[in-house]
């Protein structure tokens, strides 16, 4: 890591209290740095993992657009082989 580059203390820490009187933030965990350094807090917006079964509508919607598109592209096929265009 350079000079220039901020160390980054990832998801582990946990804020466990705040006291706005005396301006202080108290975390549970490692905070990288001097002591008495500054310290840059930002808010961590995780993504939620989908639930199973949003899981498995996804997949059958996926497979039915799958079915869907082979259908139409035989029947494309079809076609241009019965107009001459396309030779099995």
């Amino acid at each position: 890591m350079l000079g220039d580059e901020a160390p980054e203390c990832g998801r582990t820490l946990e804020v466990i209290d705040v006291d706005t009187e005396d301006n202080v933030l108290m975390v549970k965990g490692a905070v990288p740095g001097p002591n008495g350094g500054y310290v840059i807090v930002k808010l961590l917006e995780r993504k939620v993992a989908p639930s199973y079964e949003q899981q498995k509508d996804r997949i059958r919607e996926d497979a039915a657009n799958d079915r869907n598109t082979l259908w139409r592209n035989e029947r494309t096929r079809a076609a241009r082989i019965n107009a001459g265009l396309f030779e099995e």
